[in-house]
């Protein structure tokens, strides 16, 4: 047995003795990592696998995804969107049409200083 083998069961073994299962354990591995992605890569993840979607913790994914990338000064996604619907327009993954810019992000709107215009 090679060093990563034996990270690899004294990681899983550790979470056993919490009592968390193998695939609990993956999942919340993973998850953690989800957060730190771009947005970009989540919305892909979101299109190639349906079962992304019934992971436990979803939105909450979604929304430490939202504050490690754009930071604590983007507002909250308005009552009625979800996270990834917010998340969308942000990453430039859908445009914003009631402001007429094609593949704009809102995010750099909002990041942007105004001139008192």
């Amino acid at each position: 047995m090679n060093s990563v083998e034996s990270l690899k069961i004294e990681h899983l073994n550790e979470w056993v003795s919490l009592g968390i299962n193998t695939i609990e354990a993956f999942l919340v591995d993973w998850q953690v990592i989800f957060t730190h992605c771009d947005p970009s890569m989540l919305f892909a993840l979101k299109s190639v696998k349906r079962e992304f979607r019934k992971l436990p913790g979803y939105e909450g994914t979604w929304k430490k995804c939202r504050l490690n990338n754009y930071g604590e000064d983007i507002p909250p996604p308005p009552a009625g969107l979800k996270e990834y619907q917010y998340l969308d327009p942000l990453d430039g993954q859908k445009d914003c049409m009631s402001w007429g810019h094609k593949g704009l992000r809102i995010g750099m709107l909002i990041a942007r200083p105004t001139n008192g215009h």
